[in-house]
C-alpha cells in the first residue's frame, strides 16, 4: 500500500497555535522515518501568501481556517500531478519468469 502524508494547511487559525511549526516538522520527521511521502500543503501555501500570488483571504474560508474551492482546486491538481509523476518515475515491478512444468515421465508398471 502506498501512503502520503500531508501537513496542515497554512491559515490564520493554525498560525495562531504556538505549536504549528512543531506539527509540521514532526509530519515530516514521521514521513521521512516510515520512507513514505509528504505532501508539503503547508509550504505551497504559505508560498502562495508570501509571493503574492494570492492574499491569504483567496485561498482560506472566512473560518480561517479550511480552506476554500480555489485553494481545493489548486491542491488537488498540484497533489494530482505529483502522484502521477511518482507513478511515472517507479518502474513497473519486473514478473517472474512463468516456472516450466516439467513433463511427468511414464513410470514402468509395477509388477
Amino acid at each position: 500500500m502506498d501512503v502520503v502524508l500531508m501537513d496542515p494547511q497554512f491559515a490564520p487559525r493554525v498560525l495562531a497555535r504556538p505549536l504549528h511549526a512543531r506539527v509540521v516538522d514532526s509530519i515530516g520527521t514521521a514521513a521521512r522515518d516510515m520512507k513514505v511521502a509528504v505532501f508539503r500543503r503547508f509550504a505551497v501555501m504559505q508560498h502562495w501568501v508570501s509571493s503574492g500570488q494570492y492574499q491569504m483571504d483567496e485561498v482560506v474560508s472566512r473560518d480561517g481556517l479550511h480552506l476554500n474551492d480555489v485553494s481545493y482546486g489548486c491542491i488537488a491538481r498540484l497533489l494530482a500531478d505529483s502522484l502521477t509523476a511518482a507513478a511515472r518515475a517507479v518502474p513497473p515491478p519486473r514478473r517472474a519468469p512463468p516456472r516450466r512444468r516439467h513433463a511427468r515421465r511414464a513410470r514402468a508398471p509395477l509388477v
